[in-house]
């Protein structure tokens, strides 16, 4: 004996779903798929960190002194769940000191990028070069935003539709 008789979700509950998604992809686009670059010059000694957002305005989150900074590190961090404790996150982090300096602000699994960014800036630290330009990009980031975008977008139309459909059963015609 069934009770309850399974059914599709309706048009309330879809574009509910599609709205969901369409924030969380766009949260994650504008707060983490910043683009991060490092400058570094050895004549005004200065290393600036900026951020450039999907619209390209860049903001400047760390001036420091090139003189202070030591090193650069790649830093692993355990992921919270035990079906992916084996595949940690990565950020390269600057050993400066005063301290560490995070290169950017989100963790990702992209450990190639992140060591071959470290090696460019230990590289530079270490040889007489003027000048420095490493830029960490935020693509995997990007593209998962605009998948959660695309997806809540399918879902809203879905979910207009079936509302759609719902007021034509109490219009007359």
């Amino acid at each position: 004996m069934q009770f309850i008789r399974p059914r599709k979700a309706g048009g309330c509950s879809s574009l509910a779903a599609g709205f969901v998604l369409v924030v969380a992809g766009v949260c994650s686009i504008l707060f983490l798929g910043s683009d991060v670059t490092l400058t570094c010059k050895r004549s005004t000694d200065t290393c600036i960190v900026e951020k450039t957002n999907v619209f390209g305005r860049k903001e400047a989150v760390a001036s420091l002194p090139l003189s202070r900074v030591k090193s650069a590190d790649v830093e692993s961090h355990p992921t919270m769940s035990k079906a992916q404790k084996r595949n940690p996150t990565y950020q390269i982090v600057l050993k400066t000191d005063d301290g560490n300096i995070p290169f950017s602000n989100a963790w990702s699994r992209e450990i190639r990028a992140h060591r071959q960014n470290a090696t460019k800036i230990n590289n530079y630290l270490s040889s007489s070069n003027e000048s420095l330009v490493v830029v960490q990009f935020a693509k995997t980031v990007k593209l998962v935003g605009y998948l959660f975008m695309a997806v809540g977008c399918f879902a809203l139309l879905r979910g207009f539709l079936g509302v759609l459909n719902i007021f034509r059963l109490f219009i007359p015609g």
